[in-house]
């Protein structure tokens, strides 16, 4: 695999988490999403373990495909750690800021939508 091919692929999971979120004042959450957890969970850390192995192919140096392949996890927790440690809640962003970093743990961790 190209690296092209390889980063948009670790931007899904914050796809994989904004689906359940986008969905929470729905019947599809109790109808389908609760049901069906534990699949959600073991289809996202099966995926995220193929994303890894293609990024350990990657003919780059180890260090390069490691980073590449954590590229928007830190993102992510660098948008955490700003947004939700750094600020306070006056001053913290309302909108997508402080959306995005909540989305890409609930592959594994799903959000509290009860």
């Amino acid at each position: 695999m190209h690296i092209r091919r390889v980063l948009p692929l670790t931007l899904i999971p914050f796809l994989w988490g904004y689906i359940p979120t986008a969905f929470v004042q729905s019947a599809w959450i109790d109808a389908f999403y609760f049901r069906f957890i534990n699949a959600w969970e073991t289809a996202f850390l099966l995926f995220w373990g193929w994303v890894g192995f293609c990024c350990g192919r990657l003919p780059e140096k180890p260090l390069k495909s490691i980073l590449m392949g954590n590229a928007t996890w830190l993102f992510s927790l660098g948008l955490y750690v700003w947004q939700f440690q750094l600020l306070d809640s006056v001053q913290r962003s309302p909108g997508l800021l402080s959306l995005i970093p909540q989305l890409f743990p609930f592959g594994v961790y799903p959000p509290c939508l009860g």
